[in-house]
């Protein structure tokens, strides 16, 4: 997934000229079977049934592609270039390019995940603590927070 830690993040460039090949590169991931995690997870600690999901650090939105089948969705990562890849796979989804622990969205969500280790990409415990506070911002009451590490 894109780092998702900020548009103007200078450590997001690896994330920009690799986007046109992130898919191909990680094409040993089994997103479906992924996905059906998750929504186990979810499903486990959450509301039952379809849920209002965010998808912080997207990427090119192969979670996406499964949880919208289930599921009321909107991504943000902070590649423009990753986006641009996730839109076309994801027409009528909303996709945000935002910094993960800045962003802000008029809505709140059953789930927000952040997968695929993207988290490791804040710089401080700052970042981290601002980044789990607007995570917890964007939940209704009772939803759930999957963040892979």
């Amino acid at each position: 997934m894109g780092a998702g830690t900020g548009p103007t993040d200078p450590g997001l460039s690896q994330f920009h000229g690799l986007a046109k090949y992130y898919d191909a590169i990680n094409d040993w991931k089994d997103y479906r079977r992924e996905t059906e995690r998750l929504e186990t997870i979810a499903r486990s600690f959450g509301r039952p049934g379809r849920t209002a999901w965010l998808d912080v650090a997207c990427g090119t939105g192969r979670h996406l592609e499964f949880l919208r089948r289930r599921h009321t969705t909107v991504g943000v990562d902070g590649s423009r270039e990753m986006l641009r890849i996730a839109r076309r796979r994801l027409p009528g989804v909303p996709l945000v390019l935002a910094d993960m622990h800045t962003f802000r969205l008029k809505r709140r969500f059953d789930v927000v995940s952040c997968l695929f280790s993207a988290i490791g990409h804040l710089r401080t415990k700052e970042d981290v603590r601002t980044t789990f506070a607007n995570f917890a911002r964007h939940l209704n009451p009772g939803g759930v927070a999957i963040v892979e590490p």
